[in-house]
């Protein structure tokens, strides 16, 4: 059970995403900080800093293989935003970053109110295990997208601090956060 947020006409999940299983019941493998995640090229999750504590309040991190996975990571009714979700989503909030953040875990920023409550929550590279810098220090809430690019797959990150919302790709051997949307 999540909770939900209406933001204009879409409903989105208000925090990360935590299953441990596909949408067909199958399991997502749990891979740690080890040289493993960076060979895989099969769907995986793990917690921030491989601390299961971490996971009800950040949800897990998963590859860029469990978000493109046939049998779906989000639960039945829901998906991984596409690149237009995420634009629509931020044509509501005219891309103002502090709208999306949480309320609570966001030091000494305006609080968000939109209901979204983004949360910092720590990504994976595929060749360095935990990205340090910019991504890791707890100033970036970083989304995986279900939009396709080559061998790359979209991202949208989120900094309040700097009031910026913004989108790359990466590979799948990243990790990122998810949040689902109604389908």
């Amino acid at each position: 059970t999540y909770e939900t947020v209406q933001i204009g006409a879409q409903c989105w999940f208000a925090e990360n995403l935590q299953t441990t299983v596909y949408a067909d019941g199958s399991e997502i493998p749990l891979e740690g900080t080890g040289s493993g995640w960076s060979l895989l090229e099969t769907g995986a999750r793990c917690p921030l800093d491989d601390d299961a504590s971490n996971v009800s309040a950040l949800g897990y991190i998963y590859n860029g293989y469990a978000v493109l996975n046939a049998s779906g990571l989000c639960p039945s009714g829901w998906k991984v935003p596409s690149e237009g979700d995420w634009q629509l989503l931020l044509s509501e909030v005219g891309e103002d970053a502090r709208l999306l953040k949480s309320p609570t875990d966001w030091d000494g920023l305006a609080e968000g109110n939109s209901g979204f409550s983004a949360i910092p929550a720590g990504a994976r590279s595929g060749s360095i295990g935990w990205i340090p810098g910019q991504y890791y220090d707890q100033t970036k809430a970083n989304f995986w997208s279900s939009t396709t690019s080559g061998s790359s797959l979209g991202y949208y990150h989120i900094q309040p601090d700097n009031n910026v919302v913004s989108s790359n790709a990466a590979g799948q051997t990243f990790g990122w956060s998810v949040r689902c949307i109604q389908d």
